[in-house]
């Protein structure tokens, strides 16, 4: 669940927003500025940059890979390594580096913004491919953040993470998702998967009208037949509102169907989320509004969320629906949340504390307990990577353990300190202690999770009777789906819900990208190309238990 929070906080920003100092005017061949890219070699894809700088007529470079400290690569050495025999012919280019006693020969070719070509290690081959972003206007990547309309249902959202250098988009027909990096001021190019890109797979060119408004797309996938999409717009408006002492602060994303209209409130998951929301006007687009807020301590909203427990979080969520249900353009009984992750618990709570709540939606939102999710979250790892069983069960005793002192409060006492430690003592030799070792005397995660610990859903999920929706990735490793999917339909039956629909997407990570591990700090992840089948069927779902008036 740490790890969860990290690289949360880190993907997008890590991944994406690397370096983008290119200015205009370079010649072709030239090497000058930073690239962003893949390697393939030896079985593995890895992101790998480049960087080029020209001193008093030399050339000099370094390469590095972003990601070797953020996921489980077998790399030996990080941080940027120097590029030694760079040479440019024309638009042939060649460069070598060392990394410990190996030396890796590159050869291959530049051109527009783009580096191609072959690599070699002794007798072993692979491939490099980079490209070059350009420096564009920040408020460009404003002007092309929205939703396109390629034909009816067929639309693609453009979203701009905070400041960041980068456009991320979703096909949400075909499930597809990545990066956009900027070519020019009107062209942006896309890579083969998640968190490639390069080589160039498709060629984005965006299209003004006579007034100089950003009114649709081009989009050109290698081999297939060009695409226009039409930009439309939806009314964004910023709002805040109050839960005791602290302010949070939002957007609210309205429909353009007539009022008044259904909404759905977002619910974060672990860390400092913020209201970024990548699909934040797919909803607006069937006639739904969505509210996304900056988590408390996040952005513009007060407070810290490292010192806030499920009460806490909940209580932030049922004062944006108090604000929804003030307005004369929302429909107050017609108001759902959609919790995803650590928002599944918080989301479970309003629906317990809200009697004229619409429907609930979990997205990988735990229906066991913090403490047994905590649990089930290391068996599910340990199980994947090969532990033994009697493995896993010596970690899960040390962990239950752990998770004694953390629910007491007693961890937090010096007297309780001493006991992690001397537990702790006896076993950091063990195979399996990296799955469950403890933080660092006074580190704020043991305060937060004395405060998480004390959540159960159970008791308010046995008293919801109003629509639930629930999904589940069949490789999520962070809130693995077969003990909450049976805690759930446990707490329905109970309950006498007869109005609940649970789905286990195959394939689905804790994000709903398709993947085969998993796990979120994995090579892997920088590879995943599209949101399983079925991820944003969320939105039909909802669809038949509201009513949006055309």
């Amino acid at each position: 669940m740490m790890k969860r929070l990290v690289i949360i906080k880190t993907l997008i920003l890590l991944f994406y927003g690397l370096c983008v100092t290119t200015t205009f005017g370079f010649q072709q061949s030239s090497l000058e500025g930073d690239w962003q890219g893949q390697v393939k070699f030896d079985g593995k894809e890895m992101r790998l940059d480049a960087h080029f700088k020209n001193e008093n007529g030399n050339i000099k470079g370094t390469v590095e890979y972003p990601l070797r400290e953020q996921i489980k690569f077998d790399a030996q050495q990080t941080g940027q390594l120097e590029l030694t025999q760079i040479r440019v012919d024309s638009s042939q280019v060649h460069f070598q580096w060392q990394e410990e006693s190996k030396i890796f020969v590159f050869d291959g070719q530049v051109k527009n913004n783009t580096i191609s070509g072959s690599i070699q290690q002794g007798e072993k081959r692979g491939t490099l491919d980079l490209v070059r972003p350009a420096k564009i206007e920040s408020k460009l990547f404003d002007e092309y953040a929205g939703l396109y309309e390629v034909k009816p249902n067929q639309v693609i959202q453009l979203s701009r993470p905070p400041n960041a250098p980068v456009l991320l988009y979703v096909n949400f027909v075909s499930g597809r998702h990545g990066g956009l990096l900027p070519l020019s001021e009107n062209t942006f190019s896309a890579g083969p998967a998640y968190q490639i890109p390069a080589p160039i797979e498709s060629t984005i060119t965006f299209t003004r009208n006579t007034q100089g408004e950003v009114t649709g797309l081009v989009w050109q996938q290698d081999g297939t037949r060009a695409k226009r999409a039409r930009k439309i717009k939806f009314r964004r408006e910023e709002v805040s509102f109050q839960n005791g002492d602290v302010t949070i602060s939002g957007t609210l994303v309205l429909p353009n169907t007539k009022a008044p209209h259904p909404a759905v409130v977002r619910i974060h998951g672990a860390g400092p989320g913020s209201r970024f929301n990548f699909a934040d006007e797919f909803y607006p687009y069937h006639g739904i509004a969505v509210l996304n807020y900056d988590k408390r301590g996040v952005g513009k909203s007060t407070g810290n969320w490292r010192e806030a427990g499920v009460e806490d979080l909940a209580g932030d969520t049922l004062a944006g629906i108090q604000l929804l249900r003030s307005r004369s353009d929302i429909n107050p009984k017609q108001i759902g949340v959609a919790g995803g992750s650590e928002g599944g618990w918080a989301a479970s709570l309003v629906a317990g504390r809200d009697a004229n709540l619409a429907f609930l939606v979990l997205v990988a939102g735990p229906a066991l307990s913090f403490v047994d999710e905590v649990l089930n979250e290391a068996a599910d790892n340990m199980r994947v990577d090969g532990l033994s069983d009697k493995e896993t069960e010596a970690a899960l005793e040390f962990l239950r353990f752990k998770m004694s002192l953390i629910r007491s409060g007693e961890v937090l006492t010096d007297a309780g300190w001493e006991k992690m430690q001397a537990a702790a003592a006896k076993v950091k030799n063990e195979k399996w202690f990296a799955y469950v070792r403890p933080w660092a005397k006074g580190s704020w995660w043991w305060k937060k999770w004395y405060l998480m610990s004390q959540y159960d859903p159970q008791p308010f999920l046995e008293k919801t009777i109003i629509p639930v929706l629930a999904v589940y990735g069949g490789a999520d490793r962070n809130a693995p789906a077969p003990r909450n999917v049976e805690a759930l339909e446990k707490a329905m039956k109970k309950a006498g819900n007869k109005n609940y629909t649970i789905k286990v997407l195959p394939k689905a990570n804790h994000f709903g990208l398709e993947a085969e591990r998993g796990f979120l700090f994995d090579d892997e992840l920088p590879r995943l190309r599209r949101f399983v089948p079925g991820y944003f069927d969320t939105v039909k779902w909802i669809l038949k238990r509201v009513t949006v008036r055309r």
